[in-house]
């Protein structure tokens, strides 16, 4: 996929996700679909070529949506309620274009110790004792 079609369908999955969400309480709670009913609807085996991008996309909106539990329905009262916030997804987008592997402290700024502290609140924002700290996240700023 050349940028432009990732443009595309980048733009394309956003306004879909969008409008699921805004009208994700018109559906019902849970799938409609018998079991097994989905499987019936996947080929046997992969395609020997690509396939073209509406023809996926298509076959995502016909057969997907329609046989999920959905979680962010306003009356589905379960353990996540904010794993897809809007800015959640926005997250989770960026996060995919980014392809981060932290797998190794240094292969990258963003990994390991100093990643703990964009995703662990401050000692002082939770109300924990410096001391109570790694000696590595001592430092504060």
């Amino acid at each position: 996929m050349n940028n432009d079609d990732f443009r595309k369908w980048a733009h394309t999955a956003a306004d879909w996700s969008a409008d699921y969400l805004a009208s994700i309480g018109e559906r019902p709670v849970r799938s409609q679909s018998e079991p097994g009913a989905v499987l019936g609807k996947i080929a046997s085996s992969a395609p020997e070529q690509a396939e073209d991008m509406q023809h996926i996309f298509d076959e995502f909106k016909s057969t997907v949506p329609d046989a999920m539990t959905h979680w962010q329905h306003p009356r589905f009262f379960a353990y996540f309620p904010s794993n897809a916030a809007p800015a959640a997804v926005i997250a989770e987008q960026l996060a995919g274009a980014l392809a981060c592997q932290c797998i190794l402290c240094r292969q990258h700024g963003l990994s390991g110790y100093r990643g703990t502290k964009l995703c662990n609140p401050s000692p002082r924002q939770r109300g924990a004792p410096i001391s109570s700290l790694p000696s590595f996240a001592r430092k504060e700023k």
